[in-house]
């Protein structure tokens, strides 16, 4: 189409020459009024909203500002009459390169795309829309821009919507192969972005375009993917991670290897040297060991309760009557860290650390309230350990039941509440400030007493990690609840 087909001034610029054209709309290469190289997205006026929620968001995406994502100038409606009269449109940079809807296999780009992956976290978090979600609704290669100074920008912003909460949008936008499988229904809502994107980078990683590719996506646990790939790909939005950035938790490609290649028999892509790693647990994989711990707690209190208590208890265990009993929970406890893969140092040293990692690190929210699941889950555990310790040395034999039956009650409660968007409400924050306080305080006292042995290893930093995401895990208490 030449540019006698469109007035030669649309939006106070000067079309140049059309870029290309979709169900939305077009794209035209623009000069402004001093001479600047401007994009021009023209949006069709049934892809529109009404005209109070254009102006919103047109103020919004002129807010933006990250290097993954394109900057918009101006937007709005065309009143003035003519072809274009109720046509929406949008004025952006005008990005150099080439887009990646052809892009070969390139086994780093993952690395590439971890700051599109904060800048649509962002978007989900609402951080330039006064806290409202902004989804984008058509993430996928066509869309993002490989520029000439090696950036990977996401463009066409006119696809985003602002949502107060998960919402319908029965203009469905969006391409069907990289389509989450709720949009097809009208369901709206930051999970989508994050399927879209999971299948972006399978995409990126493999060259796969089309049918291979979705013959890729129709058996995602048939392929080694890395955990955060496999869950974002999951038909169910509630069980992906909660962020982009979870996606590109493992960046290794040389894990995506599919399942006949390991059988071996060739398959969709091989990467030099790829050798099996252990996955890290699929979301949702929790409840099972939640069962395990809350049987050793009731038949842990059962045994300290039953007959006599206190000093006849340590006289039992010393004349080997009840010692059978006790080991064979302690091979239970130890034997269920060992196959879940949590450290037996841990698993001896420090029971209640090493159940809560085992819970909290299978959880499906973001890495901050991971790390709340982690102090509030070692705070109750702690809290059940001394309460024990304290009965079998003979006193307060009455408060085991009490101990133990908080440690039950969070192994349930603490993760539903926290992956809800957190403690509900102000009754709820002050119940488990508690939990989080002791959890927070022997994490950082385990990494005050393990600082020597770590530095003697040259293991210091992912010690001092640990101990900064327990304490900085009290903005997950004291935030206003999601």
């Amino acid at each position: 189409m030449s540019t006698t087909a469109r007035p030669r001034i649309v939006a106070g610029l000067r079309l140049v020459r059309l870029v290309g054209r979709g169900g939305e709309g077009e794209v035209w290469e623009a000069r402004d009024e001093i001479g600047r190289r401007r994009a021009l997205k023209l949006i069709r006026p049934e892809s529109l909203a009404d005209r109070r929620e254009v102006e919103v968001r047109g103020t919004w995406l002129e807010r933006i500002d990250h290097p993954a994502l394109v900057r918009v100038h101006a937007s709005g409606m065309l009143d003035e009459g003519g072809t274009l009269d109720g046509w929406g449109w949008a004025e952006m940079d005008f990005v150099e390169g080439a887009d990646l809807s052809a892009a070969a296999p390139e086994p780093d780009v993952l690395d590439r795309l971890a700051p599109l992956a904060e800048a649509l976290d962002l978007l989900h978090d609402g951080h330039w829309s006064d806290g409202v979600p902004l989804v984008h609704r058509d993430v996928k290669p066509a869309n993002i821009v490989d520029t000439t100074d090696g950036r990977l920008v996401l463009v066409d912003p006119s696809t985003l919507r602002g949502l107060e909460v998960e919402d319908f949008d029965m203009t469905r936008v969006g391409t069907p192969l990289f389509a989450a499988p709720e949009v097809v229904t009208g369901r709206l809502g930051p999970a989508a972005d994050v399927y879209s994107f999971a299948v972006t980078a399978v995409a990126l990683v493999t060259g796969t375009r089309g049918r291979e590719l979705a013959a890729l996506l129709a058996d995602p646990q048939a392929l080694d993917l890395p955990w955060g790939v496999r869950a974002a790909l999951s038909p169910d939005p509630h069980r992906r991670p909660r962020t982009c950035a979870a996606v590109l938790a493992e960046r290794d490609p040389s894990r995506w290897l599919p399942a006949e290649r390991r059988q071996g028999r060739t398959g969709a892509w091989v990467h030099p040297g790829a050798r099996p790693v252990p996955d890290e647990p699929v979301a949702g994989s929790r409840w099972p060991w939640a069962a395990l711990l809350l049987a050793l707690l009731l038949a842990a209190g059962a045994l300290l309760t039953a007959g006599d208590s206190g000093p006849g208890l340590l006289s039992e265990l010393a004349t080997g009557r009840r010692l059978l009993d006790v080991a064979v929970l302690a091979a239970v406890h130890v034997g269920a860290c060992l196959v879940a893969g949590t450290s037996p140092l841990l698993a001896v040293a420090a029971p209640p650390v090493a159940w809560a990692l085992l819970l909290a690190d299978r959880s499906p929210a973001p890495r901050r309230r991971r790390a709340l699941q982690r102090a509030m889950l070692t705070g109750a555990y702690t809290a059940a350990a001394v309460g024990v310790a304290v009965t079998a040395a003979g006193t307060a034999a009455a408060a085991v039941p009490i101990w133990l039956a908080m440690a039950a009650v969070a192994t349930v409660a603490v993760p539903v509440a926290v992956e809800s968007g957190g403690p509900p409400g102000l009754v709820g924050r002050l119940l488990l400030l508690p939990l989080w306080a002791l959890g927070a305080a022997v994490w950082v006292a385990g990494a005050v007493l393990l600082l020597l042995p770590a530095l003697a290893l040259a293991r210091t930093r992912q010690l001092l990690r640990a101990a900064w995401l327990a304490v900085a895990s009290l903005v997950e208490v004291t935030r206003r609840p999601a």
